[in-house]
């Protein structure tokens, strides 16, 4: 009986307790280690698990002690609970639940707002939505972004998917709902060019606002017969009320929703200056809350409302598109969408005007950029000019505007930009200018 008490007590003393200053650690096992400590409650309180070193679980024993005089301390089961809790309400938030979400409340536009619920619902939604927000991994978005591709999904609307879900990811983890962004594909996104746009000469934007009234050649038609690039050349661009958008545009340097926005009140061609106070943009149609798209007049980009001093030599072109395309009503938009300029017209050679008394307020309708783009791109193919967006005529515009003498505060001013970085960007060196500056080099005095 003695010899197998002795037994007991030295398989004991093979494996001690390590008692420590603070909690205590002692075998489970042959390979396994057990922590536990007394806590602020007086209860005595055991790992979650066994650890597999005696230092993993002394690691273990200084957390829970870290906690404690944090004061941020719960007992470890109440903890183990709360997590259990967090996970199953995790897996219920869906991408889909919390995007719609996201675009609901993230500080927007209202047309960026309706264009990101678009491309997720088009793009992101069908593949994703249904999963658990905590689960996307970077595995499931590249998989993703390969078969929208595959699928024949064009690159603008694609890159535009990729870099909502990016943002609205983001969000996540600053919400600490997820741990880190999966979104991590690279050359999805195409950063800003660095190289300067091409831009129009003075020569060639008064050209191509005049070939905006070229009409077509009639004998030249019927010398043609069914030769198609003999009627196309014989053809004229035939919208001489767009003459004027396209000197605005370039000389005064005005942005495509500026002009859309602009009403005769705004024109003081006395004093030969264009105040811009509005701009206006397009909402798509939103099929959830049964809206159809609607265009709408905000506040204008950057410094805001300004005063742009129109050059001269245009005054007389501007002058006349006021009193051959625009209503005597001095809030009448300057630019009509087609429909409405054809009745205003129309209402003119009979001298009865179209406006209705007592009628409903008719929708706001304005003239799209897209209305205007394939006349733009044939009157720069009529005057041999580069092939550039409409809207790179405010590039244009600033560039002139510098080489006339402005310096980047006045451009700056002309453009509504609040910082020289942003004016900068518009401010372009044509080839010809840079070979002036290199031959005035060559003669500057060598004394």
């Amino acid at each position: 009986m003695a010899t197998a008490r002795k037994s007991k007590r030295q398989k004991t003393h093979n494996y001690p307790e390590d008692r420590r200053s603070w909690g205590s650690v002692r075998p489970s096992g042959r390979t396994a280690f057990q922590a536990s400590y007394t806590g602020p409650d007086r209860d005595r309180h055991k790992g979650p698990h066994t650890f597999s070193s005696k230092a993993a679980a002394g690691a273990w024993l200084l957390q829970e002690k870290a906690l404690i005089e944090a004061g941020t301390w719960t007992p470890p089961t109440v903890r183990a609970i709360e997590k259990a809790l967090a996970e199953q309400r995790e897996a219920r938030v869906t991408l889909e639940g919390y995007g719609r979400d996201w675009v609901a409340t993230h500080p927007l536009h209202d047309s960026t707002r309706r264009l990101y619920l678009y491309v997720l619902e088009r793009h992101v939604f069908p593949a994703l939505g249904h999963l658990p927000l905590t689960h996307i991994d970077p595995i499931h978005v590249r998989e993703w972004y390969a078969n929208a591709k595959q699928a024949g999904t064009a690159a603008r609307p694609l890159e535009q998917a990729y870099s909502t879900l990016r943002s609205l990811m983001s969000t996540a983890v600053k919400e600490r709902l997820i741990s880190s962004n999966p979104c991590t594909l690279t050359r999805v996104i195409k950063p800003a060019s660095k190289k300067a746009g091409a831009i129009l000469t003075a020569a060639e934007l008064d050209a191509a606002g005049d070939a905006m009234c070229t009409v077509d050649d009639d004998d030249a038609l019927r010398a043609a017969g069914r030769n198609k690039l003999a009627r196309a050349a014989a053809r004229g661009i035939n919208h001489p009320e767009w003459r004027a958008l396209i000197l605005l545009s370039g000389w005064c340097a005005l942005r495509t929703e500026e002009l859309q926005a602009l009403q005769r009140r705004h024109l003081d061609l006395r004093n030969g200056v264009v105040h811009v106070e509005q701009a206006a943009y397009y909402l798509r149609p939103d099929h959830n809350e049964g809206t159809e798209g609607e265009w709408r007049i905000g506040p204008v980009k950057g410094e805001g409302e300004r005063t742009v001093t129109i050059p001269p030599h245009i005054l007389p072109a501007l002058r006349q598109h006021i009193d051959n395309y625009c209503k005597a009503d001095p809030e009448a938009w300057v630019f009509l969408p087609q429909r409405e300029l054809a009745a205003h017209l129309k209402s003119k050679l009979r001298h009865k005007s179209t406006d209705k008394p007592g009628a409903a307020t008719p929708p706001l309708k304005l003239l799209s950029s897209s209305t205007v783009h394939g006349a733009w791109k044939r009157a720069l193919a009529m005057v041999g000019a580069p092939d550039i967006p409409f809207h790179h005529l405010r590039h244009t515009g600033a560039s002139l505007a510098s080489r006339a003498g402005a310096t980047t505060a006045e451009v700056m001013a002309r453009l509504g930009h609040s910082t020289p970085r942003t004016a900068m960007i518009y401010q372009h060196s044509t080839v010809k200018r840079q070979e002036t500056i290199a031959g005035g080099l060559s003669e500057l005095p060598r004394d």
